[in-house]
């Protein structure tokens, strides 16, 4: 069970204004309508979230820094606004791994909070994307191996002392951390449903599977607003594709593969 202690997230607006507060960039993404792919499709419309247009390209930019900063808050006894005025001193650093835009976000919570942050990564990462987490200020910790061997170290540290752990997959559903990383994904969804105002609503999500924070705030954030048969249709690589075998089994599995895909972080922007 979640610690009653910690206080829930805030309502989806309050999360969304805080965002704003602290930069413009954070401004709601386009919703855009795509009707020559709906056309080829033989569909009545297609809209496709722009989150390319977010701040620090990415929508991980909601989930990583809203989380970031509300552990910085929970460890100071503050809610974000005193937090963010005041910037303490002596802040435990924030302490995640990433594949790049988590541990952007991450980063970014923590320059805006005046604190420090290690991002943990793992050996495909290149130089361009970890440059751009460096210039956000964090700590890099190179890692050899996969992306899960970057989270088991970042968690190892975490547990010895190094920081608060902000990761954005968990194999506990109660993990208030990756609730509030979802919480800021759900920015996006009420986005999506204030957008799609006065059109048709769409009946089908199709939506990133990842490591399946995004996809289960999105269905979580339009569940009974679709249109029948409000289908959910979480999307990953062949050669990276463990979505499957996980719910199979009921529980996370490690499956083999080629994790070089094309939803991976480009160099000077996040990926959509």
């Amino acid at each position: 069970m979640i610690n009653p202690a910690l206080s829930p997230p805030l309502p989806i607006a309050a999360i969304a204004a805080a965002l704003r507060d602290l930069d413009p960039a954070y401004a709601p993404t386009p919703l855009v309508a795509l009707p020559a792919l709906a056309r080829r499709l033989g569909v009545a419309q297609v809209l496709a979230k722009d989150e390319g247009r977010r701040r620090l390209g990415s929508f991980k930019s909601l989930g990583g820094t809203y989380a970031g900063l509300t552990a910085l808050a929970r460890a100071a006894g503050m809610d974000l606004r005193g937090l963010l005025a005041a910037r303490p001193s002596g802040q435990p650093a924030l302490v995640c791994a990433s594949d790049g835009n988590h541990g952007l976000a991450v980063a970014a919570a923590a320059r805006f909070a005046g604190a420090s942050a290690r991002v943990f990564l793992h050996a495909g990462v290149p130089p361009a994307r970890t440059r751009r987490i460096a210039d956000e200020g964090a700590a890099i910790v190179r890692v050899a191996g996969t992306y899960d061997d970057a989270v088991e170290a970042a968690a190892t540290a975490a547990r010895s002392g190094a920081g608060l752990l902000v990761a954005d997959t968990t194999d506990d559903p109660d993990d208030p951390i990756v609730r509030d990383v979802m919480a800021g994904y759900g920015v996006m969804a009420a986005e999506i449903r204030d957008q799609a105002e006065g059109r048709d609503r769409p009946t089908h999500l199709f939506v990133q599977a990842g490591v399946g924070g995004l996809a289960a705030a999105m269905a979580e954030g339009l569940s009974g607003w679709l249109a029948p048969p409000g289908l959910v249709v979480a999307v990953e690589p062949e050669q990276a594709a463990c979505l499957a075998p996980a719910l199979a089994a009921g529980r996370p599995v490690r499956v083999p593969g080629d994790l070089h895909t094309a939803a991976e972080m480009p160099p000077g922007r996040g990926n959509p």
